[in-house]
């Protein structure tokens, strides 16, 4: 029989294009049951943090060395996950970079 557990990951750092588009955090579906975003402390400009139409001023909003944690809903005690494809970060500038740790299940 086989046992969860969790484990952290970090993924590579993720840029912003600037104008306002929407980069998703995986190109990739990838679940997690908790992610942690933090914005490089040399970042120039706010980032936005959200879904696939967050734009700059929208979302949960982050300045140089800030950081957000998303977890997902407990719906009548059951734990979804996130997919980090469906979160989007989004900034005025190009190149502000965000750094991203999860928390995902492991079966041993």
């Amino acid at each position: 029989m086989s046992s969860a557990r969790f484990k952290l990951y970090t993924i590579a750092s993720v840029s912003t294009l600037g104008g306002g588009t929407a980069v998703p955090l995986s190109a990739t579906s990838l679940l997690a049951q908790s992610v942690s975003i933090q914005s490089d402390l040399g970042n120039v400009a706010s980032i936005a943090v959200g879904g696939d139409t967050v734009a700059p001023g929208t979302g949960i909003q982050l300045s140089a060395g800030d950081s957000c944690q998303i977890e997902p809903p407990n719906i009548d005690g059951t734990v979804d996950q996130i997919d980090l494809s469906e979160v989007f970060i989004s900034s005025a500038t190009a190149g502000q970079v965000v750094r991203v740790s999860y928390m995902a299940k492991v079966f041993t």
